[in-house]
């Protein structure tokens, strides 16, 4: 959920911070769609005064005698000492940093706040919370193809203790090294049953996620070669016809199919059959035909089914 990266340029010594990445982002969206109220205004003062050094309408900030200037990463130089975006941020929302010294990041804040000046800092106010009850959805396409453990990584936890503060290895500016997940964030993985990486999800995972079968079906679309799926669908599934009207029945294996598999996690989905082009031709003879050929080499399929399978091509 968070991660280290390194900003620079090839002026600049490296700069390393922790940032949310896609899942602490978007908790952190969730997280903020159930607050209201507050203050904080520092982002706006703190960019019209960084503009204003830019173009030099300013040379000099509060009580520094020091001519002040922006560097390549944005913040705001003093020769050579620099109050940064990070830590002047810090000392609005706290009052206090892990700084030695603070003296730069108090006269630029000190110079924000200034009632009789252009900016007009206010003082921060935390904002209150309440339950929105705006559903926030990530959807995690593939999910079972990744090393989850390492990209879920705190995510594992959170999601057991929802709601609630989770220590993270990393910390950033306004969360510090806690998470959380909140109730109205929602993930929703996606996986193809027949891909063999979906038997390395460990059970630390599988107990924290909801398993929802979404089988195959024909689509009443205009382009949709029901015929086809029809006749690929019984190579896996001796029921077909009843399961088509009426999807709660449980599915009997075919005689085509390996008894080692269920029709469930082999049986080849619906997106094959959608016609694209003018010439779904190309797409039997070298899509759909060729997995089913490799189903028999990997033993999904037995060999009885491979005449069936020739038959597509008349």
């Amino acid at each position: 959920m968070r991660g280290i990266v390194v900003k620079t340029d090839v002026s600049t010594t490296p700069e390393y911070k922790t940032v949310n990445k896609t899942l602490g982002a978007f908790a952190k969206k969730a997280n903020e769609s159930n607050l209201t109220g507050g203050v904080d205004d520092f982002d706006r003062a703190w960019e019209e005064l960084i503009q204003d050094i830019n173009d030099g309408t300013i040379g000099k900030i509060g009580s520094s005698n020091v001519d002040v200037s922006i560097n390549s990463q944005g913040n705001i130089r003093f020769n050579s000492p620099v109050a940064t975006y990070e830590k002047t941020y810090e000392l609005y929302r706290k009052g206090a940093t892990d700084l030695k010294y603070e003296t730069y990041q108090k006269i630029v804040l000190n110079y924000l706040k200034n009632p009789n000046g252009k900016y007009k800092l206010k003082n921060y106010e935390a904002p209150k919370t309440v339950d929105s009850n705006t559903p926030y959805v990530l959807v995690i396409d593939e999910i079972n193809r990744a090393n989850l453990p390492a990209v879920l990584g705190e995510l594992i936890y959170a999601l057991e203790y929802r709601g609630e503060q989770v220590e993270s290895l990393y910390s950033t500016l306004d969360e510090g090294n806690t998470l959380i997940l909140p109730e109205n964030l929602y993930i929703i993985g996606t996986m193809n049953t027949s891909d063999r990486s979906v038997g390395h999800i460990d059970y630390a995972i599988r107990r924290r996620f909801a398993f929802v079968d979404m089988l195959p079906k024909v689509l009443a679309i205009d382009n949709f070669e029901s015929v086809i799926f029809e006749k690929v669908a019984a190579l896996f599934i001796k029921n077909f016809k009843e399961y088509q009207e009426d999807n709660t029945v449980v599915l009997q294996r075919s005689e085509y199919l390996s008894e080692e598999f269920r029709p469930e996690d082999v049986w080849l989905g619906h997106s094959y059959f959608i016609k694209t082009g003018s010439d779904f031709l190309t797409r039997k003879k070298y899509e759909i035909i060729p997995i089913l050929k490799e189903y028999i080499n990997d033993g999904i399929l037995k060999e009885t089914a491979e005449a069936e399978i020739n038959s597509l091509l008349k």
